[in-house]
């Protein structure tokens, strides 16, 4: 591990102690910021997994949809993986009484599906079935980066 250190009770073996333990503290607090980069870069490459198994022609898509899955870093601790494309909501939801049949639960309220439909299409859940991978395996991926890091023994 990077992050050894033994000390005896002399003042300068104290000191060196101290000092390795706020540069554990330093690299501990950078290490926010890689482990929501790979969290987020995880939940985007699920997102384009889901989106691709779930077409029923994939030679005929043109790969928009999935191009535009992108990542926004708010601050530190928070990003956002989303799309802006006006459709995408109706892919994910699906429309009319086929989007309607999609059981997302009470996570995402009442989805307002589009009536102009009457059969319309079923969802394709790319962004929440990337949301459970994402609850299923966060430990994993956090601790995988501290591990590279030198900050865990895993």
């Amino acid at each position: 591990m990077k992050f050894e250190t033994t000390a005896n009770l002399s003042q300068k073996s104290i000191n060196n102690l101290i000092k390795n333990i706020k540069n554990y503290k330093t690299e501990l607090n950078n290490a926010k910021k890689y482990i929501l980069e790979a969290l987020s870069e995880y939940t985007q490459e699920r997102a384009r997994y889901y989106l691709e198994k779930s077409l029923i022609h994939p030679e005929l898509s043109t790969g928009k949809l999935s191009d535009s899955i992108d990542i926004k870093y708010i601050s530190d601790t928070h990003s956002k993986v989303y799309t802006d494309l006006y459709y995408a909501a109706y892919v994910e939801f699906g429309t009319g009484t086929r989007g309607i049949g999609s059981d997302y639960g009470e996570r995402f309220g009442k989805i307002p599906y589009n009536k102009d439909y009457l059969s319309g299409q079923k969802a394709h859940r790319y962004m929440y079935n990337a949301l459970l991978d994402l609850e299923k395996n966060y430990k994993i991926i956090a601790k995988r980066v501290l591990k590279e890091r030198g900050l865990i023994e895993w």
